[in-house]
């Protein structure tokens, strides 16, 4: 996608539609990747490189990049490296589009654009629109525009249980046991069952494992990013588990996802 002098062209009249936000970590050297159809956001808190369509930006602590549909992008790690991420649809062009750079440093901004997108990700599988006008914010920001909105009030429900999901959307990749997340919430395991099954109509594994197989079927589906490396993001210790994880949700193995996904639509 072309861009003009200062970067791409996004129309910000409305919340972009927002498909996946989260947590990515990559130990690999290199990860070549694509995502047709979707807009991407990164924040970054690592050093490395990334070479889209052929042109070349550094990745510092505190830069943040936006990736158009369908780029072909080239990732070049200095081992763990940890960024929030954020896949999304919108408008690019029109008489109110902004311009938002493909790798900005933002500086002292850098913080609160994080915190921000930090709550996207908390919100994202339980309150989708307060996610979307988190992302939105977000665009703003980098696009040189400013939104002064106070901050809602907590979610619905008991704020233990808001801290438990958002801690969840946070952290899909690692281990999860009810017991840690009962001390987030500052509840009993017994009292936090009860809160998180009235709040969402689920156990709290249940939960998570649906929430990893929805994250693993839009990025099989979604991105080229590898199966191995998708099993890594949701948590997953092994393939064999992984396959367990979305044959149980979906019925269909990794491979059988991919090969019937049509990323365009």
């Amino acid at each position: 996608m072309k861009r003009d002098g200062l970067g791409f062209r996004i129309s910000l009249d409305e919340p972009p539609q927002l498909l996946l936000a989260g947590v990515g970590r990559h130990d690999a050297a290199r990860e070549h990747f694509r995502l047709p159809g979707l807009w991407a956001v990164h924040l970054y808190t690592y050093y490395g490189h990334l070479t889209m369509d052929g042109e070349e930006f550094e990745i510092r602590p505190g830069r943040v990049g936006l990736t158009p549909p369908g780029a072909d992008l080239e990732y070049r790690f200095e081992g763990m490296s940890t960024h929030l991420f954020a896949h999304f649809r919108a408008k690019s062009g029109g008489k109110s589009a902004r311009s938002i750079a493909p790798m900005a440093d933002c500086g002292p901004d850098f913080a609160r654009l994080y915190a921000h997108a930090e709550q996207g990700i908390g919100y994202f599988a339980s309150d989708r629109r307060r996610a979307e006008a988190r992302l939105w914010d977000v665009l703003w920001q980098m696009a040189g525009r400013t939104l002064s909105a106070s901050v809602p009030a907590e979610g619905r429900g008991h704020p233990g249980v808001t801290r438990v999901l958002r801690h969840i959307e946070l952290h899909l990749a690692e281990d999860l046991r009810v017991p840690s997340l009962a001390e987030i919430a500052e509840l009993s395991h017994n009292h936090l069952t009860r809160l998180f099954g009235k709040r969402t109509g689920e156990t709290v594994k249940a939960y998570i494992a649906r929430r990893r197989a929805d994250t693993a079927v839009h990025l099989l589906t979604r991105s080229t990013l590898s199966i191995k490396l998708i099993a890594q993001q949701v948590g997953a210790p092994d393939l064999q588990a992984f396959n367990k994880l979305l044959r149980g949700a979906t019925g269909q193995s990794p491979r059988a996802l991919r090969k019937g996904a049509s990323p365009t639509e």
